[in-house]
């Protein structure tokens, strides 16, 4: 079961909640209609699932002030609503959000809950359904055409976060490809759209090995900030081994707030840029040897991705907690260049930039 905070952009690579769904979809006069798994099904080949519901049962049945009480399916849905539709190949989308983060469900395994903590399914009518693929629709709504036109009509909220529902992409057009080259301009978005799902899925095997060999290796957590005035109080005086940067250019005040923050690594330059609208800005610029930066990226990426308050540059610089192996920035680079080893990669941060470079293409 999906929650606003796991629908990430494009595909949908973890997620915490797992949900009972006591029903089977079948056909019944050309339809798909759910049916409840009668409790002698439940308890004969779904045993420990049964026994679930019994320790539960006096919740269940006391729902909706003891709407379920005396009734034989109390384990059931008060209201069985969109049941059939769960399950077939869909977009998933968060209703708040800074932009359009629309993802792939081809498989169907993923329910929704509701509200501003939760979030939609979209699927395509039947009719359209040749002509309009789960990846198009998807690059379509992720677009920055798409993007744009919702946030001249939707709520806007704190932090630059916008009411994504259905009342305010429910108008956005679609174009239905009719000519051969529209057709040919469709196949080349869909194919683009798989290979920046194939990118992520790398960059996600990337941080749970930073995250694993961190956590195995580093002993000594500093903060962003600790690392940076340890390196204005030794550069110049100690040797560069001992310093984690070779650089370090200080852009915006720390107090300056904004909608969010993203990363850049490039050129042995790692760039923290604030986010106000649509609009990013240099805030902080580190610059060091490439597997160093790679490991400070990946931890500062973490508390951007958690759902700690993060708003300003002072923020980022105390709350990010850097693991290292002793304190040593010579220890430390062991982390980087296990992780490296072990997915392959040459560059640990670069298949989210090429999925950055990728996005402005898909514009139907």
């Amino acid at each position: 079961m999906l929650k606003n905070r796991d629908t990430k952009r494009w595909t949908i690579l973890e997620y915490k909640n797992l949900l009972l769904f006591p029903y089977r979809i079948v056909q019944e006069n050309g339809r798909r209609k759910s049916k409840i798994i009668d409790e002698n099904e439940l308890r004969t080949k779904y045993p420990k699932t049964w026994q679930y519901l019994l320790e539960n049962r006096k919740i269940l049945e006391n729902r909706e002030r003891g709407k379920m009480r005396n009734n034989p399916y109390w384990y059931g849905y008060i209201y069985e609503k969109n049941h059939d539709k769960f399950e077939l190949p869909k977009a998933v989308g968060k209703t708040l959000a800074n932009r359009s983060t629309f993802a792939i469900d081809n498989s169907g395994k993923f329910y929704l809950t509701c509200g501003a903590g939760g979030g939609y399914g979209i699927i395509t009518k039947e009719k359209w359904r040749d002509q309009v693929s789960v990846k198009f629709l998807v690059a379509s709504l992720n677009s920055s055409i798409a993007d744009w036109r919702v946030k001249q009509i939707a709520s806007e909220f704190e932090g630059g976060f916008y009411s994504y529902d259905k009342n305010a992409i429910r108008t956005l057009p679609i174009k239905l490809p009719s000519t051969d080259e529209e057709k040919a301009l469709v196949e080349e978005i869909e194919d683009t759209v798989e290979e920046i799902i194939d990118l992520l899925k790398k960059h996600h095997l990337v941080r749970s090995l930073w995250e694993e060999w961190s956590e195995k290796l580093g002993n000594k957590k500093l903060t962003l900030r600790k690392l940076i005035e340890t390196w204005e109080k030794g550069v110049g005086r100690l040797p560069q081994e001992r310093l984690f940067f070779t650089d370090v250019g200080i852009i915006s005040d720390e107090g300056t707030e904004y909608d969010g923050f993203e990363l850049e690594l490039k050129d042995g330059v790692l760039k923290l840029l604030g986010r106000e609208g649509d609009i990013l800005t240099p805030v902080l610029e580190l610059e060091g040897k490439e597997e160093l930066l790679e490991h400070v990226y990946f931890s500062i990426l973490s508390l951007l991705e958690s759902r700690r308050k993060v708003r300003t540059l002072s923020d980022v610089l105390s709350k990010t907690t850097v693991p290292t192996i002793d304190g040593s920035p010579t220890e430390t680079e062991r982390i980087t260049a296990i992780v490296k080893e072990k997915a392959n990669a040459k560059h640990l941060t670069s298949f989210l930039g090429i999925v950055r470079e990728n996005e402005p293409t898909l514009t139907p």
